[in-house]
């Protein structure tokens, strides 16, 4: 019997990246004994609902919060936002392990996938593997990648990770491979830790408390064929002026 892989995230996006963001992942090459569901929440963005498929199944939720505020154009991200996030994911993680999933594929609605990731990731057999997207978290910033090192909560840079390889590292997020051995246990999730340092980081939460909950466990993150985060409007920009270099 083959495999069944839930692929899922939050979402509060706009209608543009959202699109390509789709595009990208009904792209995604995937082996014929692997079963694949999408589900997304759905969060305060209901004008996104026209660009699903019958079988991208949704769900939605109208709150008061404002997912990411923007000051001169750069991402603000508050406590409340990280919460919320965090919440969201939990749910998912539920999902995944109440419909009895093999694996859950975590990526953010701002990230796009080369088509072969998938098939990348599940020859990697880790319980919890990440994916590399470099990101600018401002202007004057520097390239990051979404993983970092066991100690804090910092990331690591081009330097560090330069080389297309298998990594094992600390924690990472945005774009996840988890299996069922991880969100089959009810005692892992993605929300703070209250007393801890860095959790409010939802991503650094959750692999804190995979660690804690799954002995000898190690977390990954794989670097080849790395991934397009749109994370500012200028990342869509380029993106946009770029893309036909990228179509396979």
């Amino acid at each position: 019997m083959g495999k069944r892989i839930l692929i899922a995230s939050p979402v509060n996006q706009k209608e543009d990246i959202f699109k390509e963001y789709l595009n990208s992942l009904r792209k995604l090459i995937v082996p014929n004994e692997i079963e694949i569901n999408y589900y997304f929440i759905l969060h305060n963005c209901d004008n996104l609902i026209k660009y699903l498929n019958n079988n991208e199944k949704y769900d939605i939720l109208n709150d008061n919060i404002s997912l990411i505020k923007e000051k001169n154009k750069q991402k603000q991200w508050t406590t409340e936002n990280y919460k919320k996030v965090a919440e969201m994911r939990s749910s998912i993680l539920k999902k995944a392990r109440e419909e009895k999933y093999d694996y859950l594929f975590m990526v953010d609605s701002d990230v796009l996938l080369h088509p072969k990731t998938l098939i990348l990731l599940l020859q990697d057999n880790k319980d919890i593997v990440g994916h590399l997207s470099w990101t600018k978290l401002s202007s004057q910033g520097e390239l990051k990648a979404n993983c970092g090192a066991y100690e804090g909560w910092g990331t690591y840079n081009i330097n560090e990770i330069k080389y297309p390889n298998l990594y094992k590292v600390g924690w990472t997020g945005r774009t996840t491979l988890i299996s069922s051995k991880v969100f089959n246990n009810p005692n892992i999730d993605y929300k703070q830790i209250l007393g801890v340092d860095n959790t409010g980081s939802e991503d650094y939460a959750f692999c804190l408390k995979a660690y804690c909950n799954i002995p000898d466990l190690e977390i990954y993150f794989d670097t080849r064929l790395p991934s397009r985060h749109l994370y500012q409007e200028k990342d869509y920009e380029r993106w946009m002026k770029e893309k036909s270099i990228y179509e396979i």
